[in-house]
C-alpha cells in the first residue's frame, strides 16, 4: 500500500516539474520536521523527527502559490541483538531485528504571501493530504559477509500499517538570503524557510515504542481494532500494543529552497 503510495505521488511530482515551465516560478524545499502529537496521539507518541521535500509554483500576478509535499518521520527505533529465530526443520538461529515506528505523509499545498517586498517574507499555507503510519521490522544476519548469494536483510516487512486523511493550517517566514546577505544571486533565488503548522485528521491505528507501560483507555473488547481503546498484536518478530486515535498535532520545519 505504502510503496504504490509513494509511487503514484512521486509520479505527480515529477508530472508537476515537467509542466512548469508556464508558471511564473518554482520552488523546490528541503525542510527537517519536528512533530509533536497531542491529545490522546500524544499520550502514545513522542516527537516525530523526520524530512519533508516540497515542490511548489507561484501563480502568476497572484499571491498563491500551490505544490505536493512529501515527507518521511519516524518516532521509535529498537535493535535487539541476538534475537532467535526457529525455523522449520532447521536447529534455531540468532539474527539482529530492528523495529521501527514511522510515519510518511503526502500533501497538496497552498501558501498565500503577505509581502513579497524585504528579506523578510511571510506567509499563511494549508494542506490537504493523507498520513501513513507503519512499524516495520528489519532481520539481519550480523556474522554473514552480504552478497548476492545471501541477500541483506534475510527479512523484512510490516507489521501493522494504516492511514488517514489529515487536513492543516499554518503560518510560515521565507528569508531571502541574497538579499539579507547580499548575494548577487537574484531576487528570492535562496532562502531559508522556517514554518509551524496545526494537523488534524480522522482516526489511524499504530503502534509505538516509547508509548507509557500502562495506559487507562479501555480495552476493545465489543469491536477489535474499530472501536476506541488498545488491543494486542502479535507478529512473528515483534508483539506490542495497537492504538488508535485522531491524528492531532503540530510540527515545526525550518530548511533551505531554491527557486528557478
Amino acid at each position: 500500500m505504502k510503496n504504490k503510495l509513494l509511487l503514484t505521488l512521486i509520479g505527480g511530482l515529477v508530472l508537476c516539474l515537467v509542466n512548469s515551465t508556464g508558471f511564473a516560478q518554482s520552488t523546490i524545499r528541503l525542510s527537517y520536521a519536528n512533530s509533536n502529537p497531542l491529545e490522546q496521539m500524544g499520550v502514545n507518541i513522542r516527537q516525530m523527527h523526520g524530512v519533508s521535500l516540497e515542490y511548489s509554483y507561484q501563480l502568476p500576478r497572484s499571491p498563491f502559490s500551490i505544490g505536493i509535499d512529501l515527507g518521511f518521520s519516524n518516532y521509535g527505533t529498537r535493535k535487539i541483538e541476538d534475537f532467535t529465530v526457529v525455523a522449520e526443520g532447521q536447529m534455531p538461529s540468532t539474527y539482529d531485528l530492528t523495529i521501527s515506528n514511522n510515519t510518511c505523509y503526502a500533501f497538496f499545498t497552498t501558501r498565500m504571501n503577505l509581502t513579497r517586498a524585504g528579506f523578510v517574507q511571510p506567509y499563511l499555507s494549508a494542506r490537504l493530504g493523507v498520513q501513513e503510519y507503519h512499524t516495520d521490522f528489519t532481520l539481519e544476519n550480523p556474522n554473514v559477509n552480504h552478497t548476492t548469494d545471501c541477500p541483506d536483510p534475510v527479512d523484512e516487512g510490516t507489521v501493522l500499517s494504516d492511514v488517514a486523511i489529515t487536513a492543516g493550517f499554518g503560518f510560515g517566514v521565507n528569508v531571502d538570503l541574497g538579499q539579507a546577505f547580499k548575494f548577487d544571486l537574484g531576487k528570492n533565488r535562496l532562502f531559508f524557510s522556517l514554518e509551524a503548522n496545526y494537523l488534524a485528521g480522522g482516526s489511524v491505528q499504530y503502534m509505538s515504542l516509547n508509548a507509557p507501560t500502562t495506559n487507562n483507555t479501555p480495552q476493545n473488547t465489543d469491536m477489535p481494532g474499530l472501536a476506541p481503546g488498545v488491543r494486542t498484536l502479535s507478529h512473528q518478530y515483534h508483539t506490542g500494543n495497537v492504538y488508535r486515535s485522531p491524528i492531532r498535532m503540530y510540527d515545526i520545519r525550518m530548511g533551505l529552497g531554491f527557486s528557478f
